[in-house]
């Protein structure tokens, strides 16, 4: 069995305090945007649209230039200078010619400095908005039943785990009578061993 007595490694057991719980809980509510179905207007900047386009260059297609129900969000610049903007004032079912002069920098040589039409057909949009907190964001985002239940989760998650799990009597801290699950690392944390109930396994 390892000797690890000697080994200094004070584990603090950190509550986590309801602000930090909230900011963890806006930095959910920030990357998972509520998605929403436009049916009463034309599009606009920011919205995301489901289209299908293709490509001619000379009146012929060309590879790559053509997709059909690809989500675009207008005025992200995904698509080639021009492209977004002539997608802005349109209605669900409408059949758009975008005209686009390819960059001379384009990195298809066949296709840079060229005009181009492509040929549009607008199916959906949509438009993204923030959560409120409330249960509904805790059921679709988080698959938990009420927002409170969400925040436990997120509470326990920033605190330390074995102490949220109620098995810190015998894990979670290098002591006398514990059991010493330990890995040890480099700067570069490569990992130089394992020890599993004080045995080391690696």
């Amino acid at each position: 069995m390892l000797k690890y007595k000697s080994l200094r490694a004070p584990l603090e057991h950190l509550k986590a305090t309801d602000e930090q719980v909230a900011q963890q809980i806006d930095k959910l509510m920030e990357q998972n945007l509520r998605v929403l179905n436009v049916t009463d207007r034309p599009t606009q900047l920011d919205d995301e649209v489901v289209i299908d386009f293709k490509g001619f260059c000379g009146g012929e297609p060309f590879d790559g230039g053509a997709a059909e129900k690809y989500p675009l969000t207008l005025g992200s610049g995904a698509f080639i200078p021009g492209f977004e903007e002539q997608l802005v004032g349109k209605n669900i079912g409408d059949h758009v010619d975008v005209k686009v002069t390819f960059p001379e920098s384009y990195p298809a040589a066949a296709l840079a400095g060229r005009e181009a039409t492509f040929r549009c057909v607008i199916h959906e949009i949509h438009v993204k908005t923030r959560y409120e907190s409330n249960d509904d964001f805790a059921r679709e985002v988080g698959g938990f039943d009420s927002f409170a239940e969400l925040e436990s989760a997120v509470r326990a998650a920033s605190e330390n785990p074995a102490r949220s799990i109620g098995v810190d009597n015998d894990y979670g801290s290098l002591a006398a009578g514990r059991y010493g699950n330990v890995i040890l690392a480099d700067k570069e944390l490569n990992i130089k061993a394992v020890i599993q109930k004080g045995n080391r396994i690696v």
